[in-house]
């Protein structure tokens, strides 16, 4: 699957709904610090996932980034807060849309047979996804660090989307003992 297109609206720094339609090849995006670059890749986490991880951690007195998440601002007379997108494949195209009012299910498990390979899946596929599609420049920094040999290793496992790595190489013995005995 391929992201079509990104459709915000009263999220984080977007107050007014804009759209933004993916080529089939590849996109660039490009603007000035602040201009909104980051929150189109955390509208795509957090569609996909519910959460931004890059904020899991963050917390200032007793608010959290979640009292961020929906825009709050000047002009607050929006109706309508949400944060969509489209998944192109060849059957066509799936949305997935989360509002402020959603409850806590997962969104994502309706299509998530067509994004990922249920026998070679990781524990938490969606998450997993969006750590090894979403590479920020914080985890280009952190891995630029003078970090100890084993704590860089974990850092590029995390990043191609390896973190279970030892998890994955029993599964593949297993499959290739399996596809052994049957051949």
């Amino acid at each position: 699957m391929k992201l079509a297109y990104v459709h915000v609206c009263g999220f984080r720094g977007y107050q007014k709904p804009i759209r933004i339609d993916f080529s089939d090849s590849f996109t660039i995006i490009d603007g000035r610090n602040g201009v909104g670059k980051s929150t189109i890749f955390d509208a795509v986490e957090f569609a996909l996932t519910g959460t931004i991880s890059k904020y899991l951690d963050a917390k200032s007195g007793r608010e959290s980034v979640s009292d961020y998440m929906w825009w709050a601002g000047e002009g607050d007379g929006l109706t309508d807060r949400f944060v969509e997108i489209g998944l192109r494949d060849a059957a066509g195209i799936v949305t997935v849309r989360r509002t402020p009012f959603d409850d806590e299910g997962s969104y994502a498990d309706s299509f998530l047979d067509r994004l990922i390979d249920p026998v070679f899946a990781p524990k938490l596929p969606m998450t997993q996804l969006c750590k090894s599609t979403i590479i920020r420049d914080e985890h280009i920094a952190r891995m630029s660090l003078d970090l100890k040999e084993g704590d860089r290793f974990v850092l590029l496992r995390e990043a191609i989307g390896a973190p279970d790595a030892e998890e994955w190489i029993e599964r593949a013995r297993g499959l290739v003992a399996a596809t052994s005995a049957r051949v």
